[in-house]
């Protein structure tokens, strides 16, 4: 319903989206590109936008990998700091587990996930997902590792609602050819692109307002 900004208010200790994680959490394409630079708020995005989801969908399952463990978890230690202490959130989880990795559960069925991908995504087959975040993508050189988040993307929730089926790709600029090219798809002047599946952000780290300009320059 376009709500995503008085949640985050609500739930997130008082933290308002810029409008371009507004945007990203609010796409309706099942492939996103959010391109970014150092601290331009590419891990909040997700972390919120996710956190989000999962509270007002029962049954949501999200996934957040990447090609490290440490990057993976990223978002769980930002979540963290908004959810412990927080008893506008603590009555809606139900546990939170470290071992094997991170995952948070919630009362109302849903999951949030953190772990590595491993080698072309070994460690995600054979399970089904709404919506997986692929976080530093670009370092991911070959794009066997797409192709198989892709397809755990898929299937019915328990309560019979379909799954929402979206990719996220979020990374600092690399010249990955894989990359680029779904880039180009989302990117409304390229003349190959398919705005109905794809949508690509590009945000540089002075767009931040959240960051003094000391902060830029040091």
């Amino acid at each position: 319903t376009k709500g995503f900004n008085v949640l985050t208010k609500w739930y997130l200790r008082d933290w308002e989206p810029l409008w371009y994680q507004y945007a990203f959490h609010q796409a309706l394409q099942p492939n996103t590109t959010f391109l970014a630079g150092i601290a331009a708020g590419k891990t909040t995005s997700v972390a919120a936008s996710y956190f989000i989801d999962c509270i007002t969908i029962p049954y949501f399952r999200a996934l957040n990998t990447s090609v490290t463990s440490k990057q993976a978890e990223l978002p769980f230690e930002m979540l963290m700091g908004w959810i412990e202490g927080n008893e506008k959130v603590e009555h809606l989880i139900d546990d939170v587990t470290l071992r094997p990795y991170p995952i948070i559960k919630f009362k109302n069925f849903s999951e949030y996930a953190f772990r590595t991908a491993g080698k072309d995504a070994r460690f995600i087959r054979g399970q089904e997902f709404d919506r997986i975040n692929y976080d530093e993508a670009g370092l991911d050189f070959f794009g066997e590792t797409i192709k198989v988040l892709r397809g755990r993307l898929r299937g019915v929730r328990p309560d019979g609602t379909r799954r929402m089926t979206r990719l996220d790709v979020i990374t600092s600029p690399t010249d990955t050819m894989w990359l680029r090219g779904r880039i180009d798809r989302g990117w409304k002047e390229n003349p190959e692109a398919n705005l109905r599946d794809y949508l690509s952000f590009r945000f540089e780290t002075y767009m931040n307002e959240h960051l003094t300009r000391r902060t830029i320059s040091l």
